[in-house]
């Protein structure tokens, strides 16, 4: 399953991968770099950190106890302090890149809104006139379209699961369809102000329904520790999917950076601060919910939720429903935008009945991944967070950064630690992604 949806997603980022912005006519915005009255007023960093907090939580939070379970305490906060500290570098490194990149396109007067912002436009920056872009940039769209449907495709998979027997049903077909139609009219049905107005919604009602559901969890009955605390199943092994992986899946977040960017453009310095807070409650939900559900039996410890019925299993449900909604509203806006731009640059299909085309099948794609198999959910998750994640979000960020600083453009510093902490990035990067494409 996990083949059929990397080569249809792979097969659809190469032959859609955007031209360099120089050669597309756009229009731009003469700005000086300097603050003005044209700027637009200051952002808290207090309501950017909570944009960056309800982007970050998602679907994925249901597979924590599983992919903590057995660890023990001591080696689950550590994994996930860990993949917290390193996402967090890492996404400040992407965030200086996107400073850099757009205080470039000021001085040459070819100021694009938030153009520069994602990694996509670091890459530009950071390949400008040089011949790695024509890995760099295909290699970015790849690991977007690999990481957006194995990301929709989990959530899919997993509504399918909580629809209980009639999911069942020739092969869960009826299900997932019902389900991806329902995601596609949320998403694109009623226009991108009721779409965000709904996921707004379902992110109150997963904050609300989160701290019931844990103390449920938390009460739920244990089973005493057969086994003493193991440092080794924090490393991969063959045929198995790496709880790491799907950690950093759970909480990363580098696709809200440019979010974080463009609301403290003129007050670069503060996007940081809002990483890390808006960073610190899903980091702290997910340490509360393995915390929770340690010592639980069964290969998913949620599922006695769900058995026991009644109030358990509604608080489950109504937690996983908001959050996968959040989650598949977001990702579906971000892969339609960009596939579609993409198509429209490079190919010319710029109507808005190809724009309809393209959303059908963002939508479509994960659907079909989504019948892969039973544990659809955990192995979707587990594969975008052991390549195609990390590839975009910790491997390409601190070597385009370490570009743009090389070539001297842009002003702004926000990571600290000069070249120290960029070769550790870069290293911690490969080995990762590097360690999860050997061993399995």
């Amino acid at each position: 399953m996990r083949h059929i949806l990397c080569l249809a997603t792979g097969a659809s980022a190469l032959l859609a991968v955007p031209r360099p912005l120089h050669t597309r006519r756009r229009t731009t915005t003469t700005r000086a770099t300097a603050i003005t009255d044209e700027d637009p007023p200051p952002r808290s960093v207090a309501g950017t950190a909570a944009l960056i907090t309800g982007g970050a939580v998602g679907g994925g939070f249901l597979a924590v106890p599983r992919a903590t379970r057995g660890l023990g305490l001591g080696p689950t906060a550590f994994a996930l302090v860990s993949a917290w500290a390193w996402l967090g570098l890492c996404g400040v490194a992407l965030a200086e890149g996107a400073v850099r990149s757009t205080e470039a396109a000021h001085d040459r007067d070819d100021y694009v809104d938030d153009e520069g912002l994602s990694v996509y436009g670091v890459a530009l920056e950071a390949t400008r006139h040089r011949r790695r872009k024509r890995v760099i940039l295909p290699l970015s769209v790849m690991c977007f379209c690999l990481a957006t449907f194995s990301s929709l495709g989990a959530q899919f998979a997993k509504s399918r699961e909580l629809l209980g027997s009639v999911g069942a049903l020739l092969n869960g077909v009826p299900a997932v369809t019902g389900i991806a139609l329902t995601a596609y009219a949320a998403a694109f049905a009623f226009g991108d102000r009721i779409a965000h107005r709904i996921a707004y919604a379902c992110t109150g009602t997963m904050a609300a329904s989160f701290l019931f559901l844990v103390g449920r969890v938390a009460a739920l009955p244990k089973v005493a520790a057969t086994a003493p605390t193991s440092w080794r199943a924090l490393l991969p092994s063959p045929g198995t999917p790496w709880a790491a992986a799907v950690v950093v899946q759970i909480l990363c977040f580098g696709d809200v950076v440019g979010v974080a960017a463009a609301r403290h453009e003129a007050t670069p310095r503060r996007v940081p601060r809002a990483l890390i807070l808006g960073t610190v409650v899903p980091l702290a939900m997910a340490l509360a919910l393995a915390l929770a559900s340690s010592n639980l039996p069964g290969a998913d410890p949620l599922s006695p939720l769900l058995k026991r019925g009644g109030m358990d299993a509604f608080t489950l449900r109504l937690f996983a429903a908001s959050a996968v909604a959040t989650t598949v509203i977001g990702l579906l806006l971000a892969a339609s935008q960009l596939l579609s731009d993409v198509v429209c640059g490079f190919v010319g299909w710029c109507s808005e009945r190809d724009r309809r085309i393209v959303r059908a099948l963002a939508t479509a794609l994960p659907a079909v991944g989504s019948l892969g198999g039973d544990d659809a959910f955990y192995e979707l998750l587990a594969f975008a967070g052991a390549v195609p994640v990390p590839l975009l979000y910790c491997v390409l960020p601190p070597f385009l950064l370490s570009s743009l600083r090389r070539r001297k453009v842009g002003r702004t510093t926000l990571l600290p630690g000069d070249a120290v902490i960029l070769n550790a990035l870069k290293l911690a990067g490969v080995a990762f992604v590097g360690t999860n494409v050997l061993v399995r």
